[in-house]
């Protein structure tokens, strides 16, 4: 009979009633075998059950998960998500399992030197159709190259699935020169190091709960000899008891920062990917607000607390944007400290200090750098520039956010500078938004960067930052870019954790008096504390159309430093790039076109009529931008103009015109929706995209 490591307490009700039957199955195998029941793997990762077969001459791990859908079940399916008739939504099992796998070996490598041989232990992912024949199932559920897949001829039987085991086992070991390792103790500890012995019990707001962690053991401490006292007796061998306040127990360390969780509003799908040890390289897409950057973060902070000697690469397209990041990773994930071997970058910067003379060939093109940069990118991809001296020639991880806006062609060249990992395949993270039909000239191809995302890709549809209220607001005035969004997603229903505010509208005739109600405004809700100056990000308009000229021009300025004067001035972080301090407890003012990227509580929308000026423009992507910047809120959105048309010369302020008056009569009927509780007792507001596209269509 198998060894049940983790059997669930009396009472316990199984999820699944196959999973209770196939519980009898596996103690039927034989008494040297041992498997648990939904444990929690190294890193996060928790199948339906994990088999140790201890065999000498085919020593494996099986992960296995038990599912029992048929087709008829299946609504569709791709690689990253199943869908259900009963409007379930569940990962792919096959993807699920060869990530587990993946992270299982990279957890057991750290465990190759105290147990040699180890590293011939094979990790077998196997998907069981239990009672159904594969051939019943969705087709991308049938068979995978990497993942076995078995139907109820061998589920019924402990002998059929003992041999049905043992041949997979052995097949593994065809690839293998040597013998099988010799299973000693110290494989044995390793292997159960990896599995969390406790069983998940139940709780409210979830399927699962990880149970309290058991007191930690007792440590004997070896005797030492008998202390002599002072009058050449033997002291006592123990002193004598504390009284009652030396007695009670020190209370436990704060938890560093460091320490902390990334966000309490993160899904088990997001904290799975941050944590998960075994994907080299993985493409990360969702419509704005979705975590993306937040993941790259936590995969970064990750990697340094894992692997602190390693170097890792931060990419962005803009200097605002790095600059916020860097300063955001420093104070919110890294107490404060800069980590020597990480570099923030954006692209431009990264290149001129990595390739010799590139920086001066660029500055004698002022006006064409753009151009000129993806030609040298070109020549870089060829081979026919040099690195400069002392220039770093490779990253153990390098992260891309924001790819849509970057050509495939730099993000192809990060990929040469990325160390490869055990599967020969770069570790490289890349973030994009995933609405790309509205970025014209910057799109973002997967394929052709050389990379196979099949299996390592993840869409988010939960929106954490711009609440339900303000995304429904930007879909208004920019129903081109919701259409883009929608075809993108395959997912019923688009979450949002928090409904927002409805966006407030300031009208005035100049750009002096919009600063001067707008600063009253803020300052009449930060003596409410409903938000903090250090909250609230202006974003205007710039008076040049190159990035040379991205500032404001002097009337602008000159309005909102006279208007926030009494609250302490400005921080304007789209000039002063280089020494922007985003942790400061000032207001802070950027540009529209550096917009993409930057979280703001509050986000204001300064002399929304100046917006015209980008209408023409051949250096950004105007109506990207337009949407970009609707979208950046995580609380609120103030909006002030002198005054909008239906028919106006400018296409953006017509937008806004009708944006607004639909907006009108759609924000009240969201407002009466009520939150639901998620599989992560989160709080969310689920609408279907199809009730959406009604909305904004209408």
């Amino acid at each position: 009979m198998a060894i049940f490591k983790n059997p669930p307490p009396e009472g316990f009700i199984f999820p699944a009633l196959s999973e209770k039957k196939f519980i009898q199955v596996l103690s039927d195998l034989p008494s040297k075998w041992m498997f648990w029941y939904e444990p929690t793997l190294h890193g996060g990762q928790t199948p339906d059950f994990v088999l140790w077969v201890p065999a000498e001459e085919f020593a494996a791990i099986f992960l296995i998960e038990l599912k029992n859908w048929r087709r008829t079940f299946v609504s569709r399916a791709d690689m990253t998500y199943v869908y259900l008739r009963n409007n379930r939504v569940e990962y792919n099992p096959i993807s699920k399992l060869k990530m587990v796998r993946n992270n299982l070996n990279e957890a057991l490598t750290m465990h190759y030197r105290a147990a040699p041989g180890l590293e011939k232990i094979a990790v077998i992912p196997l998907l069981l159709h239990w009672a159904i024949e594969p051939e019943e199932t969705h087709e991308l559920l049938q068979h995978d190259h990497d993942v076995a897949v078995r139907g109820k001829s061998i589920t019924q039987d402990a002998e059929k699935l003992c041999l049905e085991l043992i041949q997979l086992a052995q097949s593994a070991y065809r690839f293998i020169d040597e013998e099988p390792p010799v299973i000693s103790g110290s494989i044995k500890r390793a292997i159960l190091s990896c599995v969390d012995l406790s069983i998940r019990a139940h709780s409210p707001g979830g399927r699962f709960a990880p149970v309290p962690p058991a007191a930690p053991p007792v440590v004997h401490q070896a005797e030492s000899p008998p202390k002599v006292g002072t009058n050449g007796t033997a002291a006592p061998a123990h002193p004598p008891s504390p009284g009652p306040a030396a007695a009670a127990k020190p209370a436990p360390p704060a938890k560093r920062k460091y320490d902390q969780p990334l966000s309490p509003l993160l899904d088990d799908l997001q904290h799975a990917v941050i944590n998960n040890r075994s994907l080299g390289h993985c493409l990360l897409s969702g419509v704005p607000g979705t975590g993306k950057t937040i993941i790259l973060l936590g995969r970064l902070r990750w990697y340094a607390r894992h692997y602190p000697n390693s170097r890792q690469l931060f990419i962005v397209h803009q200097k605002v944007l790095i600059n916020n990041l860097r300063q955001r990773y420093q104070h919110q994930f890294a107490e404060g400290k800069a980590d020597r071997n990480i570099h923030f970058f954006r692209f431009k910067d990264w290149f001129t200090q990595t390739y010799q003379d590139v920086n001066e060939y660029l500055r004698t093109y002022a006006q064409e750098q753009t151009r000129r940069l993806d030609e040298l990118v070109d020549e870089a991809l060829a081979g026919k520039l040099p690195l400069r001296p002392g220039a770093i020639d490779s990253y153990d991880y390098v992260y891309v956010d924001e790819a849509h806006q970057m050509p495939t062609r730099w993000i192809k060249l990060l990929t040469q500078f990325a160390r490869p990992s055990g599967e020969n395949k770069p570790n490289i993270w890349i973030a994009y938004d995933n609405g790309q039909g509205i970025y014209q000239n910057r799109r973002f191809e997967g394929h052709a960067v050389g990379l196979n995302f099949q299996g390592r890709s993840r869409n988010f549809h939960r929106v954490y930052r711009c609440g339900l209220l303000p995304w429904v607001f930007a879909a208004c005035c920019h129903p081109e870019a919701f259409r883009t969004y929608r075809a993108q997603n395959s997912g019923e229903y688009l979450e949002f954790t928090h409904m927002g505010r409805v966006p407030l509208a300031i009208v005035q005739p100049t750009l002096a008096q919009q600063a001067a109600r707008l600063a009253e405004a803020i300052g009449k809700k930060v003596a409410k504390k409903e938000f903090k100056l250090s909250d609230v990000t202006i974003f205007y308009a710039v008076a040049g159309m190159s990035e040379q000229e991205a500032y404001p021009d002097e009337e602008t300025k000159k309005a909102l430093d006279d208007a926030f004067a009494p609250l302490g001035g400005i921080e304007w972080v789209a000039i002063y790039k280089a020494r922007a301090d985003w942790t400061s407890e000032r207001v802070r003012a950027c540009t529209f076109t550096s917009s993409q990227g930057i979280d703001a509580p509050v986000a204001v929308l300064f002399g929304a009529e100046t917006f015209k000026m980008f209408a023409n423009s051949d250096w950004v992507d105007p109506d990207a931008l337009f949407y970009t910047v609707l979208t950046r809120s995580t609380h609120s959105i103030i909006l002030t103009y002198n005054h909008l048309q239906e028919n106006a010369e400018c296409r953006f302020e017509s937008a806004l015109f009708r944006g607004s008056k639909k907006a009108s009569k759609i924000l009240p009927i969201l407002e009466t929706l009520k939150p639901q509780k998620a599989s992560d007792d989160t709080a969310v507001y689920r609408i279907k995209w199809a009730q959406l596209d009604l909305f904004v269509n209408s």
